[in-house]
C-alpha cells in the first residue's frame, strides 16, 4: 500500500474568458506523477476522476482486465470522496486500488488524506490482515473511515451544538435551567440573539446539505461494492485458489456491507429530519421577531394616542382664550382707530371732532392690506407647487417609475444604468 500523506487539496484556477474551472497543479511533476501510477500498474483514469470527474461531487470507476479466454486477471477500484478529517470538513480523498488476481496482492495510492486519518487507516489494515488478499477489503475499510468521519466529525458534533439553540427557543421537549443558560423564552430575546440564532441555523442548513451529498455518495459505494461481491461469483480465475480466497468470509462481508449500507441510510434520514427541525426554528425565529415587532407598533400607537389626547386635552384651553379674544376683536379695532390722532374731543361741546384728512387713514391701509394679502397667498403657493409636491411625489412613486423621471430622479438613475452597461459590454 503507497500513500503519501499531507498532501494538500488540488488548487483550480479559475478561465475567465470560457468561465470554467481547469485544475492544474499535482503532488509532483505530470510525468512523475504519471510514472508512479504506471509503474505501480494503477488505473489511467484515476487522474480524471482526481481531477474534472469526481469534482466537488465525488466519483468512483471499477473495472476488470481479462485474458483471452476471459479469465480475470486484474481488478482496478478508484473512489474519490470529498470527504472529511478532522482538521476541516471538507478534505478531498482519492484512492486507487489495483488487485492482481494471480498473486492475491492489492496495490493502491492514497493521496489527500491527514496524519490522524493515515493513522486510522493503518491500524484498520493491520487488524484485518488475514482478509487483505481480498480485492474489497482495502476499499471498505476506506469507505467505513470516511463514513466515520462524516458522522462524529460533522454530523454529531453540529446537531448538539443546534440542540443548544433549539432549546433555547423552547422547541425541544428537552428542559434547561434558566440559571445556567439565561433566559430562553423567545420574547424576551433582544434582537442580536435572534440575528446569531438565525445564522447559525442557516449554516447548519447548509451543513446538512453537504452531508446529504456525502451520505447518499457513500450509500452509491456501498452499493457498487455489494454488486462487485455478488459479481465475483461468476468470474472466472486462472487459479482454483482465487475462487476460494474470494469465498472466504463473503457472507460475513455481505452482511456487514448490508449494515453500513442501512447505517448510511439513517443518517440521511437523519440529516433529512435534522433539516426540517432547523428551517422550522428559523420560521419560528421570524414569527417570533415580526410578532414583537408589531407589538412594538401596536404600544407606540397607543402612546401616540395617549399624545394626541393630551394635545387634544391642552387644545380646550387654547379654545377658550380664541373664543374671549374673538369676543373682544371688534372693540378693540373700533378703539384703536378711535385712539388715533384723527379723532379729537372737545371739552366745551363735550363731543368728538372728525379730523378732515382723516381719509388719508383709509387711503394707505387698504392698499396695504391688500399687499399683505396678495403677498401671503402668493408664498403659499409657491411652497406648495415647488415645496411640498415634490415631496409628496416621492413617497407615492419609487424611484426609476415613469412619474419619477419626470422629476429627474429616474433620468439620473437611467443614466446611471446606462452607463453601468456600457461598461459591461466593454468588458
Amino acid at each position: 500500500m503507497s500513500s503519501v500523506a499531507q498532501h494538500e487539496r488540488l488548487f483550480h484556477t479559475v478561465d475567465k474568458e470560457r468561465d470554467l474551472f481547469t485544475y492544474r497543479w499535482l503532488p509532483f511533476s505530470p510525468a512523475h506523477y504519471k510514472s508512479i501510477i504506471t509503474k505501480l500498474r494503477l488505473p489511467q483514469q484515476y487522474f480524471q476522476v482526481r481531477t474534472t470527474g469526481g469534482a466537488h461531487a465525488g466519483g468512483a470507476a471499477y473495472r476488470t482486465y481479462r485474458d483471452e479466454k476471459g479469465r480475470v486477471l486484474r481488478t482496478s477500484l478508484i473512489v474519490r470522496a470529498s470527504s472529511s478529517d478532522r482538521n476541516k470538513h471538507h478534505a478531498p480523498v482519492t484512492l486507487t486500488l489495483s488487485w492482481s488476481a494471480p498473486t492475491g496482492r492489492t496495490t493502491g495510492y492514497i493521496n489527500g488524506i491527514s496524519p490522524s486519518d493515515l493513522q486510522s487507516f493503518v491500524n484498520l489494515i493491520n487488524s484485518c490482515t488475514t482478509f487483505l488478499g481480498h480485492p474489497l477489503t482495502v476499499a471498505e475499510i476506506f469507505l467505513h473511515l470516511i463514513v466515520r468521519n462524516l458522522n462524529e466529525v460533522i454530523r454529531l458534533p453540529e446537531e448538539e451544538r443546534y440542540y443548544v439553540d433549539e432549546i433555547r427557543t423552547g422547541l425541544a421537549e428537552a428542559q434547561i435551567n434558566p440559571s445556567k443558560t439565561g433566559n430562553h423564552v423567545v420574547w424576551g430575546w433582544k434582537f442580536q440573539d435572534f440575528l446569531d440564532s438565525t445564522t447559525r441555523a442557516n449554516m447548519f442548513l447548509t451543513t446538512l446539505a453537504y452531508l446529504q451529498r456525502r451520505f447518499q455518495f457513500a450509500h452509491q459505494v456501498y452499493g457498487r461494492l455489494l454488486n462487485i461481491l455478488e459479481e465475483f461469483e461468476t468470474y472466472e480465475f486462472e487459479s482454483p485458489n482465487t475462487k476460494v480466497l474470494l469465498e472466504r468470509g463473503a457472507n460475513e462481508r455481505r452482511e456487514r456491507l448490508t449494515n453500513r449500507l442501512n447505517d448510511v441510510e439513517n443518517y440521511q434520514h437523519q440529516c433529512q429530519c435534522m433539516q426540517m427541525r432547523a428551517e422550522n426554528m428559523i420560521k419560528v425565529l421570524y414569527t417570533v421577531l415580526s410578532q414583537i415587532d408589531s407589538r412594538t407598533q401596536s404600544r407606540m400607537a397607543q402612546a401616540n394616542l395617549g399624545i394626541a389626547q393630551a394635545v387634544r386635552s391642552d387644545s380646550i384651553p387654547i379654545r377658550t382664550i380664541a373664543y374671549v379674544s374673538l369676543v373682544f376683536l371688534p372693540g378693540t379695532f373700533i378703539a384703536s382707530i378711535f385712539g388715533t390722532n384723527f379723532f379729537g374731543f372737545e371739552a366745551q361741546t363735550r363731543s368728538l371732532t372728525v379730523a378732515a384728512s382723516f381719509w388719508k387713514y383709509w387711503a394707505i391701509t387698504i392698499p396695504v392690506t391688500i399687499c399683505v394679502l396678495l403677498l401671503w397667498n402668493f408664498w403659499v403657493w409657491w411652497e406648495k407647487r415647488y415645496v411640498i409636491a415634490p415631496r409628496e411625489n416621492e413617497l407615492e412613486h419609487p424611484l426609476g417609475s415613469p412619474l419619477a423621471n419626470e422629476t429627474g430622479i429616474g433620468n439620473i438613475i437611467q443614466g446611471e444604468r446606462t452607463q453601468g452597461q456600457g461598461a459591461k459590454d466593454r468588458i
